[in-house]
């Protein structure tokens, strides 16, 4: 018998009601039966998933389900599994649980072959990265695709300080690169991440490593306009300054060899910062 939305009667007891869906798997319920309606918000979805959902938050459903013998590795469509579901919303009590209950492939990727750690990463769950790297995630898994980005480029250019700090303290590598070149600080000056511009320097992030370009993370902070960030490069704390003089070689459009960070930041507008960064080099 299916309820609205093409529920059956143990997804719904799976959002609210123990004692029922104990019940109903005593009866011979399937714990890994998904929604089949065709349309429906929740197709693909399971029990356990429904549990899960960040708007159910029910961890004690949820082990009934698991000590049934439901799958948290079960794809609900498009490749996206329960608990990497869990990892994608920062659902911190249910990817312990999952976790926990020792039946995670901690090889499953989140979504376009990008491996759960980065994900957490580029979205700033400082938490859930913290969770994944002492479950046995390689802090240093890059990408699957054309850029080769580490979980520390990811928290570098997309997430937060926090992140990128416990990333650090779990052994990433604060000098990987990726296909072109690019360091995680690189990331962090190029959008403006002051956050982790200093956590990345505090940690002992080389100022004035190169890509395959010739760019520093001068250059970087200079041509997308990040003054804050420019500033700090060259009086930071616990590092050398950047080199003011280093010249690019190349870069992703034209006229851009044979540039300071000055001419990079005057022809792209900001001309504060390249005004700026010639008194420094007078100095």
């Amino acid at each position: 018998m299916k309820q609205r939305r093409g529920h059956l009667p143990i997804h719904v007891a799976a959002s609210s009601t123990p004692e029922v869906l104990k019940l109903l798997l005593e009866k011979g319920a399937e714990p890994d039966i998904a929604v089949d309606q065709e349309g429906s918000r929740d197709h693909g979805s399971t029990p356990l998933s429904l549990a899960c959902h960040p708007f159910t938050n029910n961890a004690q459903i949820a082990q009934i389900l698991l000590d049934a013998g439901a799958n948290p590795n079960k794809d609900m469509g498009g490749s996206q599994t329960i608990f990497l579901s869990a990892v994608f919303s920062a659902n911190v009590w249910a990817t312990k649980l999952l976790l926990d209950s020792g039946s995670v492939d901690l090889k499953l990727p989140v979504h376009a072959n990008t491996p759960a750690l980065l994900v957490a990463a580029s979205m700033g769950h400082a938490e859930i990265c913290k969770i994944l790297l002492d479950a046995g995630f390689d802090a240093n898994i890059a990408a699957t695709d054309d850029n080769d980005y580490t979980p520390l480029h990811n928290a570098a250019g997309y997430g937060n300080g926090e992140t990128v700090k416990v990333l650090v303290d779990g052994k990433a590598n604060i000098e990987a690169r990726t296909l072109d070149g690019r360091r995680p600080l690189h990331m962090a000056c190029f959008k403006g991440k002051l956050d982790c511009v200093k956590v990345l320097l505090q940690s002992g992030a080389e100022i004035d490593s190169v890509d395959e370009n010739g760019w520093t993370s001068l250059h970087f902070a200079a041509r997308y306009g990040h003054m804050k960030i420019v500033k700090l490069l060259l009086q930071p704390t616990g590092s050398k300054p950047a080199a003011l003089g280093m010249i690019t070689t190349g870069g992703p459009g034209e006229n851009m060899s044979g540039c300071t960070a000055a001419d990079l930041a005057r022809s792209n507008g900001h001309h504060a910062i390249a005004e700026f960064l010639v008194e420094a080099e007078s100095v």
